[in-house]
């Protein structure tokens, strides 16, 4: 394991600690811990890769709603699409984060 990969697991392991204890997590009806067929990622590590990277972007997810997960969701392209909702319903109130499965590179893409 390299150096980088190590301290990107340490980092993602000391936020996903610190989001934890700051707000609720996604409940088990949202989110399982299953990998889909030729899933690298399961649902659950998909959303915790997704969270750091909506967090890192500025996203408070106690103003979200539990996310929704799909593994190839439009395309056959191993991604994984994590949707955010905002609990007060209002234009923009949302977003997407894409998990690409193969290597864990992540997009988030603001609600309009």
């Amino acid at each position: 394991m390299s150096i980088f990969r190590r301290h990107l697991s340490l980092a993602l392991t000391i936020l996903l600690f610190a989001v934890g204890c700051s707000h609720s997590t996604p409940t088990a009806a949202t989110v399982t811990d299953t990998k889909p067929d030729g899933a690298r990622l399961s649902q659950a590590q998909a959303v915790r890769i997704a969270a750091e990277a909506a967090t890192k972007q500025g996203y408070h997810l106690t103003d979200y709603k539990d996310p929704q997960a799909h593994y190839e969701f439009t395309r056959k392209d191993r991604t994984w699409s994590i949707f955010y909702d905002g609990k007060v319903p209002m234009p923009g109130h949302h977003f997407l984060v894409w998990v690409d499965d193969r290597n864990g590179e992540t997009r988030v893409m603001p609600g309009a």
